[in-house]
């Protein structure tokens, strides 16, 4: 791919819930505390279920089954709280700046990030070689520059160039660094 361009493709956004959730739940912990906490409320249902059933059978074991109901709803309280993260996420990322917008650039060697609202002026130049990983999944992108943090944005806020060229770019410039997921 011979580009002669300074800026080939640039993106312009807001930070959205939906963005938020796809950035965080295709991250490996979520899942795997989701699952745990599902699998936790599964094992404490049934033991609330089976003491509660041998309390009434046999009038013992009340105790017993008030602290598996009592784990249940605090499983059921751990997987609303762990549900909720994604919105806790756009919250932070909005404290600095309510109607902060994000202008990404892709450059031929380096990604270009301007983030301008009331208040608030950032200019920060990423060199490819510094990009920790790319991402592609549902329609959004994320570029991390640590293991942790990213600028996401959607194939809809590309305002030069499209979907399909900046993925060519990405893959072109990180190689394995960068996956589509479908």
């Amino acid at each position: 791919m011979v580009i002669n361009m300074e800026n080939l493709i640039t993106t312009r956004s807001k930070d959205s819930l939906e963005g938020m959730k796809v950035f965080w739940y295709s991250q490996p912990q979520p899942i795997v505390y989701l699952f745990v906490e599902i699998l936790f409320i599964g094992f404490n249902l049934v033991l609330s279920a089976l003491t509660f059933i041998l309390w009434t059978m046999t009038g013992e074991g009340l105790s017993f089954a008030l602290v598996f109901a009592a784990l249940l709803a605090f499983s059921v309280f751990n997987l609303v709280r762990l549900l909720k993260i994604p919105e806790k996420l756009l919250k932070h990322s909005r404290s600095k700046c309510e109607d902060a917008v994000e202008e990404l650039s892709f450059g031929t060697d380096k990604i270009t990030v301007n983030i301008t609202g009331t208040g608030l002026s950032e200019h920060s130049e990423l060199p490819y070689p510094k990009v920790y990983r790319a991402v592609c999944r549902k329609g959004y992108f994320m570029i991390f520059w640590n293991r942790s943090a990213a600028y996401i944005f959607s194939s809809r806020d590309i305002t030069s160039g499209t979907h399909k060229e900046l993925a060519s770019l990405l893959h072109d410039k990180l190689g394995s660094r960068f996956r589509e997921a479908k």
